[in-house]
């Protein structure tokens, strides 16, 4: 049965058990299916941290646009708020990299496990300082959601915060995912 989440989205978890097909609907090999979906998981997560960079590549220009032109200027001439938003720049060419990376990979066949993860845990802990450093420059508006007096850009900025929560737990949470890279990436023990 479906669940809605906070975002007004849906998930489900699906289990197929004692499942028969014919032998020409077969994918991989038999008794293959956790390779194939380890694979496919890998490919999607190195994906899907490329979208999650795309979003908050969109709000940093929101972002730097109110900085530029809706705060006082002796807010945005701040030199805290000017180097958070270098960071937020550096830290976003990182994930479009990693976002690049992965395509060419996937082009090539497939994206090694720690490598989709990478991008995943990269990509959602960003979206979350983004969302917590909106905060902190821009302040309480930023916190307003879609159609709530005052808010900013239809409430983007708290949507993408309100978001952010779910990624560091949607397709493989982030302790999983650190564990994935620290054995298959870096070769550590379990």
């Amino acid at each position: 049965k479906p669940a809605t989440t906070m975002y007004d989205g849906s998930f489900a978890n699906i289990f197929y058990d004692d499942v028969r097909i014919p032998a020409d609907a077969l994918v991989g090999p038999l008794n293959g299916g956790w390779k194939v979906l380890t694979e496919a998981l890998a490919n999607e997560r190195g994906l899907v941290g490329g979208g999650i960079v795309l979003k908050v590549a969109h709000a940093f220009d929101l972002l730097c646009r109110d900085v530029r032109d809706a705060l006082g200027s002796a807010r945005r001439d701040d030199q805290l708020v000017r180097d958070r938003i270098a960071a937020l720049a550096a830290e976003i060419e990182v994930g479009r990299r990693l976002m690049i990376h992965c395509a060419e990979l996937a082009t090539d066949g497939m994206t090694p496990p720690e490598v989709g993860a990478i991008s995943k845990v990269f990509s959602g802990e960003l979206m979350e300082r983004f969302g917590e450093a909106v905060l902190d420059i821009l302040g309480p508006r930023a916190a307003l959601s879609q159609q709530a007096p005052g808010c900013l850009h239809q409430g983007r900025f708290e949507q993408g915060l309100r978001h952010s929560l779910m990624w560091v737990i949607s397709i493989g949470t982030n302790e999983i995912q650190r564990s994935l890279i620290a054995q298959r990436g870096l070769g550590l023990p379990r």
